[in-house]
């Protein structure tokens, strides 16, 4: 086993990789399978937990290796067919694998170890994928459920899919058509989030999860001028990430 493997380091005895999310993700998983909802037990939204939880008594160490295998192998599926509209399976293919090479070391701490982005990156790919099919209120559907379910498991990337939603919906035919599309995914996001904050609020007593009321306060998503967050993006990440390398610019 990796050196680094749930159980294998002292002071991380429950944790992946030395990530102390990855303990908390398991400590949740294994709580709803006792079918526990003790907000001392759970941190972050109970959508990526829960698919874990099925297989917490099965495989303990590692309930996440199923779940996050089948949002890998579904996450690869998704953006092939999406390069395929661009490219045809050759090209495509070398792509993939330059892919795979000069990001090696980004994929196997992103796709490898446990990470409730699995979940909304499989989800998002999806939806890109569904925006560009045929046009028609079935597909505007699906892709308002995807949302929904990206809602369960990390609300804020909930967000990109507006944009999709919006490009769906335009396209289709007729403005009858395009209200009710309008109106039955505004519906389905809705529920999903009124959902999910009524789950928070049964579990830990407030409308957000710890982690999201943690990272709107503490982490960046709004703790420091928007101007100083461009500049740590863009030209120099060292103040705050202690990156050696120059930001995008």
């Amino acid at each position: 086993l990796h050196p680094l493997f749930p159980g294998n380091k002292p002071d991380h005895p429950a944790g992946w990789w030395e990530w102390s999310d990855q303990g908390l993700y398991l400590q949740s998983a294994a709580s709803l399978a006792r079918g526990s909802l003790d907000p001392t037990q759970h941190h972050f939204p109970l959508g990526y937990p829960a698919l874990g939880a099925p297989f917490a008594r099965w495989m303990p160490a590692d309930p996440f290796f199923i779940p996050d295998l089948l949002l890998v192998v579904g996450s690869a599926f998704f953006l092939w067919q999406i390069g395929r509209r661009l490219l045809s399976p050759l090209p495509l293919l070398f792509f993939f694998a330059c892919f795979v090479v000069s990001h090696a070391s980004l994929l196997s701490k992103t796709n490898v170890i446990p990470w409730n982005t699995l979940a909304t990156q499989c989800a998002l790919l999806a939806g890109v994928f569904t925006a560009l099919q045929p046009a028609c209120f079935r597909n505007t559907l699906l892709l308002s459920l995807t949302a929904g379910f990206t809602c369960f498991v990390r609300p804020a990337d909930c967000l990109p899919f507006a944009p999709l939603l919006v490009f769906s919906v335009l396209r289709l035919s007729s403005w009858k058509e395009r209200l009710l599309a309008a109106a039955g995914g505004l519906a389905v996001v809705s529920a999903a989030i009124a959902a999910t904050c009524a789950l928070n609020a049964v579990v830990y007593g407030q409308l957000h999860s710890p982690y999201e009321t943690y990272s709107l306060g503490q982490i960046g998503f709004f703790s420091y001028p928007e101007a100083e967050k461009l500049f740590v993006l863009l030209v120099d990440p060292h103040a705050f990430f202690l990156e050696k390398t120059p930001g995008l610019f």
